[in-house]
């Protein structure tokens, strides 16, 4: 060897390289054959790897970017008939209001609302006969009612009457929680606006004022006392604020 030249060594070298190079792949085809004996696995197993890596990474992305960002949606409120849910068998649950008393709609049809009384009220078989549609109902240890008919229409509703001695609220009362039996003091301290109303015999205030009255929209509710001058005994909804005096005259 001492004899090769520099060129000699020099192509003897890349010789060995080459060789080591050859082995090398060679061990690397032999081990890639040996890891795939079963191409069956191979083939089961990377489907479904790409299959999981791109739902899972491009789904969001695909909506994201197409959609953009979804704004929650929001809910409008459904109308309701009343305030406050109640129960058609049960007056106690009824709200006095402008609009209503309970089922019963102002202004509505009056046929259509007095209908709704009889799951709670018995109407009576008397009637008016100046105003045949003016209905009196009656339902036992509860104040009865008087629908005011005009046209077709409700005008107006009168629930307890002038007889009535209940001292503690009984019947359908105002959101504020007033109605028949409700002391004078309970509905100056329940409404800020209540106004006593002159005494319908004479037009005059009264010294110790029976009638008081809040305005509620385009209508008015109206307390009237019972004969001891401190608990209502009627109540009355209708758009001039005394209570009639009577109903079929």
């Amino acid at each position: 060897m001492g004899d090769f030249s520099i060129t000699d060594r020099t192509a003897f070298r890349r010789a060995v390289r080459g060789l080591g190079i050859a082995a090398v792949v060679a061990t690397l085809v032999s081990t890639t054959a040996c890891s795939s004996v079963d191409p069956s696995a191979s083939d089961s197993a990377s489907p479904t790897a790409t299959v999981t890596a791109t739902a899972t990474a491009t789904a969001p992305t695909s909506t994201s970017s197409d959609t953009g960002a979804t704004p929650t949606p929001t809910t409008s409120p459904t109308p309701t008939a009343s305030g406050s849910p109640f129960a058609l068998s049960d007056p106690d649950t009824w709200t006095i209001s402008g609009d209503e008393v309970g089922p019963i709609a102002l202004g509505g049809s009056t046929s259509a609302e007095v209908d709704d009384l009889r799951a709670a009220y018995t109407r009576d078989s008397s009637g008016c006969p100046a105003s045949p549609a003016t209905s009196f109902w009656h339902r036992e240890a509860s104040p009865g009612l008087i629908v005011e008919d005009r046209d077709g229409t409700v005008t107006g509703v009168e629930i307890g009457g002038p007889q009535t001695t209940a001292t503690s609220v009984t019947g359908p009362e105002t959101s504020a929680g007033t109605g028949v039996g409700s002391s004078l003091a309970e509905l100056k301290a329940a409404h800020p606006d209540l106004a006593a109303l002159p005494s319908a015999s004479s037009g005059e205030q009264a010294a110790v004022p029976t009638t008081w009255t809040i305005d509620a929209g385009s209508r008015h509710i109206t307390f009237q006392l019972g004969r001891d001058g401190e608990h209502v005994a009627l109540v009355w909804v209708g758009q001039q604020a005394a209570p009639p005096y009577e109903f079929c005259g």
